[in-house]
């Protein structure tokens, strides 16, 4: 058995004081298809945060790809949501899903500004 590429032990998450989610315990596999659903303000954009490791976990363990959290590098994808893009800019739908695959050559800012 391989190990996953995402894994989390009694993981848990703080924003603002206020416990987000706790006790998560979690593991993807490669190749397996995961959905994480829920309404607004229950901590879906933190997780990915904490598995980009943009944001430290408040307890547990986290690893991606084996390591911590952000040490993945061009390992990982992301293609963070947009409402738009500036008018000027012609962009096809197969460029939007490049942007989770090559974004670091893009310079698309990433969440808090930092960039991919």
């Amino acid at each position: 058995m391989t190990a996953p590429v995402v894994s989390m032990r009694g993981a848990a998450v703080r924003v603002g004081g206020r416990t987000l989610w706790s006790g998560v315990d979690l593991d993807v596999g490669a190749g397996e298809f995961v959905a994480v659903l829920g309404p607004n303000g229950v901590g879906k954009s933190t997780l990915v945060k904490v598995l980009l490791g943009v944001l430290p976990p408040a307890a547990g363990e986290v690893r991606v790809l084996g390591g911590r959290p952000g040490r993945a590098g061009r390992r990982v994808g992301c293609l963070p949501q947009r409402r738009s893009f500036d008018a000027s800019l012609r962009m096809r739908g197969t460029d939007i899903v490049r942007l989770g695959w090559d974004g670091d050559r893009w310079g698309v800012p990433l969440f808090g500004g930092l960039r991919a």
